[in-house]
């Protein structure tokens, strides 16, 4: 369990707008990204989004559990990745599993920074939530939400904004030999690092109160 910190989230929004960047966005917009970032920054509850991820990651690096299927998972179309790689995570020395743990952290708060800069006009927080209820609410919701109801054009940014995040993660996993298979395991790592985007994006979203429809909006 590695708590998150500011500055790993700092990080990860240099990043986001150092992507912007590359992409030419006009600078009015880049500073609008920033008025957001310190509104979450003033007002994040660091406590509640580590219990929420501590909880997330957890399981999703459990290799001794029996079974394919995830937390908040009611099939395993999407699978639990220590369970789908669990011959390599048994290798693996807890040094790796930490690098795992933190990457997986970063590409969670690319999605959590990138719905409140891409979705949201001005950050929100419900406040009655407890750290419980708010982890229920999001685990429960991830992967029963469709992401094909999510607009191409956004699903293109999230992909080109978590690139450099995934491609961390990618290279530790390809010197244990973790990596999309055959068959039935064909293609399986891209969907589950997908998700875990996907999640990121969603949980700034419950967070904000704003969750009766995950990726529409």
């Amino acid at each position: 369990m590695i708590d998150l910190n500011l500055d790993q989230i700092e990080k990860i929004k240099k990043e986001i707008l150092d992507n912007f960047k590359i992409c030419e966005i006009q600078q009015d917009i880049l500073q609008v990204m920033e008025e957001k970032y310190n509104v979450l920054k003033n007002n994040i509850d660091i406590k509640k989004i580590n219990y929420c991820i501590h909880k997330y990651i957890d399981s999703e690096l459990d290799f001794k559990t029996e079974g394919m299927r995830g937390i908040g998972r009611a099939s395993t179309f999407v699978p639990r990745l220590g369970a789908c790689y669990r011959s390599q995570f048994y290798k693996l020395s807890q040094e790796d599993i930490d690098k795992i743990y933190i990457y997986i952290q970063d590409i969670l708060l690319l999605g959590y920074l990138s719905y409140s800069f891409l979705m949201e006009e001005e950050p929100k927080f419900d406040n009655t939530m407890t750290k419980e209820k708010l982890s229920k609410e999001w685990i429960t919701g991830i992967y029963a939400s469709d992401p094909s109801e999510m607009r191409d054009k956004l699903q293109n940014t999230l992909a080109n904004l978590a690139e450099k995040s995934i491609t961390k993660l990618k290279d530790i996993f390809k010197k244990h030999n973790i990596k999309n298979g055959k068959l039935f395991s064909k293609d399986k790592l891209d969907l589950i690092i997908w998700w875990y985007v996907l999640a990121g994006f969603s949980l700034r979203l419950v967070e904000s109160g704003r969750h009766k429809k995950m990726f529409n909006n």
